[in-house]
């Protein structure tokens, strides 16, 4: 049986822990399945309805394989032949074509009095180099702890990767061979991806290739970009500052309100999770509220009003249209570095009859792609599901979701709704500085 071989080489753009194959290949899969299902107007993602009132979620890969069983096209009579277990039919291999350098991360801002001690600890035990001022926060509690530094997970960076992909059928590696530029243009891997970590490209690939190659993607929404040719150190910063500003403001150095906040007072009359928060704290708990760290100093600044009074304005949970979040944290102004711990749940966890419905995260609808000439920002659709769900007949309700205050000791918690409108690119254009919507121009 005749082999049919790809070959192609990658830049890295920014670290990771290691690019495999096993993340790379179903990435890929899904992609592509996708994108064949696209073009033949064929459904998938969603509920279908069973005989026992239940309902079954179809994926895409699901729904390619129905349609591949029972084609009703000469396109769609390809794609039995592509299908093996749970993906496409073919092998893929992932090659450094080069020495590796390694990288360490944390989301601390600049320390002068911690920074050379954390410097020099990390070269020392672990032979690497320290970025902080990232979107990467997973490993921040093992930065200060030297014996603890065997537990932080190392970015890699290597000059070139090879990918090698294996078909026994002709037209599989001929769709492949269409499709994973444009791919790798839309996909990171790993960890905090969408913050740009992981970002890989085929080498050789021009700014303006990739612009056409996003714009064909229909779940993308808007293609922002900012040039720079500064090193990948400095454009994640620049990410993790952008980021940090559009979602939640500024803390550290000079403080700055969020981004989200004021294009939503200002353009869809609405308040956010953060004052509804602090208003129950003043409302049921004063005492608590009292020892947080800032706002008890400096209530009329920390609040985060609207310019309207409060009563005119609804709160809605708005930093969840930009990731859906586990929790929040508010620091107290007590020895040991206490904190105020807020739990966010979907509220249909609480019943089991609706459990199934729940969801427990929802990444970023914002990427960060990384070239060597530019930073593009992706804005993809918010998902309905965000802010809806359907319940076995098929109707349509809102989605709560119920924000718990752990040292409340009454009328601990509070249910908000996420907003079923929101401009995210009329957002990202008034607010990120990254320029006009590419995908319209």
């Amino acid at each position: 049986m005749s082999k049919y071989k790809l070959n192609f080489k990658l830049k890295q753009h920014t670290p990771m822990a290691t690019l495999r194959a096993s993340e790379l290949k179903p990435k890929l899969d899904k992609f592509i399945i996708e994108n064949l299902l696209k073009e033949q107007n064929i459904r998938f993602d969603f509920y279908e309805e069973l005989e026992n009132e239940k309902q079954k979620f179809i994926n895409s890969h699901e729904a390619f394989k129905r349609k591949a069983l029972n084609p009703e096209n000469e396109v769609q009579n390809n794609w039995i032949s592509w299908l093996v277990g749970k993906g496409l039919d073919y092998k893929m291999v992932v090659i450094a074509l080069s020495s590796q350098d390694e990288y360490i991360f944390s989301s601390f801002p600049d320390s002068r009095n911690k920074d050379p001690k954390r410097i020099a600890n990390i070269r020392k035990n672990l032979s690497a180099e320290y970025i902080n001022n990232t979107q990467y926060f997973a490993d921040n509690e093992f930065i200060d702890k030297p014996d603890q530094h065997s537990s932080i997970r190392k970015g890699i960076m290597s000059d070139a990767i090879n990918v090698r992909i294996v078909c026994l059928n002709q037209d599989l590696k001929n769709i492949i061979e269409l499709y994973y530029r444009s791919f790798f243009v839309s996909t990171n891997f790993g960890t905090r991806q969408s913050k740009g970590f992981g970002c890989f490209l085929p080498l050789g690939i021009k700014d303006s290739e990739i612009i056409e190659s996003v714009k064909s993607i229909p779940s993308i929404i808007g293609i922002f970009q900012k040039l720079s040719r500064a090193n990948f150190e400095i454009k994640l910063k620049e990410i993790n500052k952008i980021y940090s500003l559009l979602k939640r403001g500024q803390t550290f150095g000079r403080y700055q309100k969020s981004k989200l906040w004021e294009y939503a007072c200002i353009n869809q009359q609405v308040k956010w999770e953060k004052r509804k928060i602090k208003m129950h704290l003043i409302n049921y708990d004063p005492d608590l509220f009292a020892q947080l760290k800032y706002d008890h100093k400096s209530t009329t600044h920390r609040i985060d009003d609207c310019t309207k009074t409060p009563d005119e304005y609804e709160y809605k949970y708005l930093r969840a249209l930009m990731g859906l979040a586990e929790q929040y944290e508010f620091a107290l102004d007590l020895p040991g570095n206490k904190k105020i711990k807020v739990s966010i749940k979907d509220v249909l966890k609480e019943n089991p009859a609706t459990k199934v419905y729940a969801i427990d995260r929802f990444k970023s609808p914002i990427r960060f792609i990384i070239t060597d000439s530019s930073i593009y920002l992706i804005t993809h659709s918010i998902p309905y599901l965000l802010h809806h769900w359907k319940d076995d007949r098929g109707y349509s309700q809102v989605r709560k979701y119920r924000f718990t205050i752990d040292k409340m000791k009454s009328n601990k918690s509070f249910t908000l709704e996420v907003p079923d409108h929101f401009d995210l690119v009329d957002f990202i254009e008034k607010k990120a500085g990254y320029g006009k919507n590419l995908k319209t121009l």
